[in-house]
């Protein structure tokens, strides 16, 4: 488990000397892990166009996924999400491919439909988001 986070002073950086003693780069790396067990990643200094990246896919998996559950345990939030990636990468038109989903994924969403017949809708999510293909 991992937290991507930038390099805000709010997080108590660690100086050089205690850096490399501990391992971690801020007193939030090393609460995270001896706490909670989550692995802190800040993203790399003086890449701020990392950080809109990461934040418009949290809040694509939010508004599109998460906020249409009630979750009882991270097991479940881990097959939502699982489920919700698969499709994000296999079905989801990619804007950096003319709209089409990506056809060198593996997955089942990616699988080529016939050139002709009427679409139909699979669910994805049971039924929160949907795959749309032509039938054979």
């Amino acid at each position: 488990r991992i937290l991507i986070h930038d390099n805000d002073g709010i997080y108590g950086q660690f100086g050089k000397d205690r850096r490399s003693h501990l391992g971690y780069r801020s007193h939030l790396d090393y609460w995270l892990k001896e706490t909670i067990g989550i692995r802190g990643i800040p993203i790399t200094p003086g890449c701020p166009q990392e950080t809109p990246h990461i934040e418009r896919f949290n809040r694509t998996l939010r508004e599109e996924a998460l906020n249409h559950f009630v979750f009882f345990g991270e097991a479940h939030v881990h097959r939502v999400v699982s489920e919700y990636i698969r499709f994000f990468h296999g079905a989801r038109p990619h804007q950096g491919l003319c709209g089409i989903p990506d056809p060198c994924s593996d997955l089942e969403f990616a699988q080529h439909s016939p050139s002709n017949g009427s679409v139909i809708r699979l669910p994805v999510l049971g039924g929160v988001q949907g795959d749309y293909r032509r039938a054979a």
